[in-house]
């Protein structure tokens, strides 16, 4: 049976945000569900980048969370929504390659075990003469 744990922003985490001294930025580091993997990640960047085009803060996933630097009205107002979108879009793009790999080993095993099944059969038959 095919399981996907779906990777969501929970909350944020205020020992892991950092301040700056020369500026109002914060270095905000957003709690996941889960740790994504690298090919997740790479599907993040590649989505946020092509979300911001250039006019957005970049975000990127770090230390098994999303960590984002933006002033914080920007977070809660502007880049919050915009981040549990593409972490939703790109989860879901995620889940469903994960099905069809999961689709797919199934589709494969049940093929190896009937082409086993075959050469059994044949050896059988074989060594029956």
């Amino acid at each position: 049976m095919f399981q996907y744990e779906a990777v969501k922003i929970v909350g944020m985490d205020a020992d892991k945000t950092r301040t700056y001294d020369d500026n109002d930025l914060l270095g905000v580091h957003l709690t996941l569900t889960r740790a994504p993997d690298r090919q997740w990640m790479e599907d993040f960047n590649a989505t946020w980048h092509s979300h911001s085009l250039g006019l957005l803060r970049s975000a990127s996933i770090k230390d098994g969370g999303l960590f984002i630097q933006c002033l914080p009205d920007e977070l809660e107002n502007e880049y919050m929504p915009r981040l549990r979108k593409v972490v939703s879009e790109v989860d879901e793009r995620q889940r469903l390659t994960a099905m069809r790999a999961h689709e797919a080993a199934e589709a494969k095993s049940k093929a190896d075990v009937k082409q086993r099944s075959e050469i059994s059969e044949l050896a059988k038959r074989i060594n029956k003469t």
